[in-house]
């Protein structure tokens, strides 16, 4: 369970970077 957990967070953080890099980059 503590595997799975990390994954999402891991998974909220990459969506959030991807997110918030593109938009700073422009």
């Amino acid at each position: 369970v503590e595997s799975h957990r990390r994954a999402a967070e891991a998974t909220a953080l990459g969506k959030f970077k991807d997110e918030i890099i593109p938009v700073h980059t422009k």
